[in-house]
């Protein structure tokens, strides 16, 4: 079980980690990296199907890891902190 300096360090870490988020992607050029890392990623699903119409699971499994990036920017970004806290059980 963790102490609670331990604790108290990880919600600092959190915190820190959260406003470097905050400071780099809602200014007009972290929106704008962020729009291209979305568009980069291809984080549309329908990217995995082939030609047939069928889903490619490599494919998928390939666009879920990189929506999973665009996810956690958009989360630190856009979720308040206390919610952030509850994610990671803090």
């Amino acid at each position: 079980m963790a102490t609670e300096q331990e604790i108290t360090d990880a919600k600092n870490n959190l915190i820190a980690l959260t406003n470097d988020y905050r400071r780099v992607f809602e200014t007009e050029e972290g929106r704008r990296v962020l729009a291209d890392l979305k568009t980069y990623c291809r984080v549309n699903p329908s990217e995995a199907l082939t030609a047939d119409n069928s889903t490619d699971p490599l494919k998928l499994a390939v666009l879920v890891g990189r929506r999973d990036v665009i996810d956690r920017i958009e989360r630190f970004k856009d979720t308040p902190l206390q919610s952030i806290f509850k994610l990671y059980n803090l």
